[in-house]
């Protein structure tokens, strides 16, 4: 079934094929802004005398390097822009759908499956690049005699971890929206019909300011649980 949730929706009549998901449509509307963003806020930068634009830009790259690197400071050539890209595409996917004719696609099961399979891959990259063939002593655990114990249950925890990571982005963030569609119903069809004055009352705004705070918590905490999980990867004592 064909999500017609935003106003990307026209691009089916120009010949996007319909069994991409409007979620999809909006990722990449995403990546394209980011990256826009990203080339004309550093086209001039200037080290005397910067522009206010240029210290806000600073100052979030300061922050999300300094946050990255207090995860992992051993790996933190790679990951700054690995989790600083995932944290800022998180964050706007979880804004967007505040705004009218979007929907977020973090709402849409595939975009947090989607990242959370690309964080449990790269965990096991760190992992081997890291220690070799040795990453596979984290599997077999100590002591060694308890191998067969040990073996699947790390498998099944390696496993939960994309599943948790997954739930608690697409649980939140969809749990969210329907309380704001279901405030919306209220006001419009509700009490709208019978009290005059809640007409333009936008019951669900208390909602969608308190969005603006969970969106953030749940971007910090889906790149701080990658983090801390590449992190154990590569520091995993044989």
């Amino acid at each position: 079934m064909i999500e017609y949730g935003s106003w990307l929706s026209f691009l089916y009549k120009l010949g996007v094929p319909e069994w991409i998901p409007d979620s999809l449509l909006v990722s990449f509307f995403i990546m394209i802004c980011l990256c826009a963003a990203a080339f004309f806020m550093t086209r001039n930068l200037k080290v005397r005398k910067p522009g206010t634009a240029q210290i806000a830009l600073e100052y979030i790259m300061q922050a999300l390097m300094g946050f990255v690197d207090n995860l992992c400071p051993s790996e933190k050539k790679i990951l700054r822009p690995v989790l600083g890209t995932t944290f800022l595409m998180i964050l706007i996917s979880n804004y967007i759908g505040i705004v009218p004719g979007f929907i977020s696609p973090s709402s849409k099961v595939l975009f947090p499956a989607t990242l959370a399979l690309m964080a449990f891959v790269l965990i096991q990259v760190m992992g081997f690049r890291r220690k070799g063939l040795g990453y596979l002593m984290h599997f077999v655990g100590q002591p060694v005699w308890l191998a067969p114990l040990n073996i699947p249950i790390h498998v099944v925890g390696e496993l939960a971890r994309p599943i948790s990571l997954t739930c608690r982005l697409y649980g939140n963030i969809y749990g969210e929206e329907m309380v704001i569609c279901v405030l919306m119903y209220i006001t419009l069809f509700v009490m709208g019909a019978n009290v005059m004055p809640l007409r333009v009352i936008p019951l669900q705004l208390p909602m969608m300011l308190f969005g603006l705070f969970s969106g953030f918590i749940q971007a910090f905490i889906f790149t701080l649980l990658v983090g801390q999980y590449i992190s154990m990867a590569v520091s995993h004592e044989e």
